[in-house]
């Protein structure tokens, strides 16, 4: 009897196991949320001087504001005057914005 019953639990448990991983192919890829950088006059430059411009995360230091962007990915508020980063993440990168320039 306390075999069949140790059976009965190790059949479940491995079944239980098998069903409860959720497959990655269905899985989001992208992040919900877009994040708006402010940028300094001296970054904005180093960004536009290079043809390879390589934005790293020193550049992340002024968070102006994030936004939901499941239905769209366009900034739905006025920014004053100013350069700023727009950043996303999908599929495993990070994505950025460089010609998001509010004049």
């Amino acid at each position: 009897m306390k075999s069949f019953l140790l059976s009965v639990l190790l059949l479940t448990a491995g079944t239980a196991s098998l069903y409860a991983q959720k497959t990655l192919t269905n899985s989001k890829t992208s992040g919900y949320y877009t994040y708006i950088y402010k940028l300094t006059d001296k970054e904005t430059f180093e960004i536009a001087s290079k043809s390879t411009s390589i934005i790293t995360d020193g550049f992340l230091h002024t968070l102006v504001d994030s936004f939901y962007n499941v239905k769209s990915n366009v900034y739905p508020k006025k920014l004053p005057y100013g350069n700023y980063l727009k950043v996303r993440a999908a599929i495993r990168l990070f994505w950025t914005s460089k010609g998001f320039i509010v004049i």
